[in-house]
């Protein structure tokens, strides 16, 4: 026989019920739709950051070997923004870093 409790007759649930209740709840569909938009924004977040860093990388190396190229044009540029005359004897850009880290990750 259970003892009559203040609740009007209602038994009283144990605090073991309510947390198995509670954590049932938590792993119910209604949690799983409230994640999955996070997640796919999570998913599209990164793979954008993929593409940038990729593109990046492409329009370095593209670019840079051309940089000796256009020497002139960048020492009047440097000089019309510094009120100095300004000349560079020697420009030699290089990508320095990459091949290493290439060579160790193999």
């Amino acid at each position: 026989m259970r003892k009559a409790s203040k609740n009007s007759g209602h038994a009283v649930k144990k605090p073991g019920k309510v947390l198995r209740g509670m954590v049932s709840a938590l792993s119910s569909k209604r949690m799983q739709h409230l994640f999955r938009p996070c997640l796919r924004l999570t998913y599209q977040l990164a793979a954008v950051a993929l593409v940038l860093l990729v593109l990046a990388y492409t329009v370095g190396r593209l670019w840079l070997p051309q940089l000796a190229q256009r020497k002139a044009e960048i020492e009047q540029y440097l000089s019309q923004r510094s009120a100095y005359h300004i000349k560079i004897d020697a420009l030699e850009p290089y990508w320095d870093g990459l091949l290493e880290l290439t060579t160790t990750l193999k």
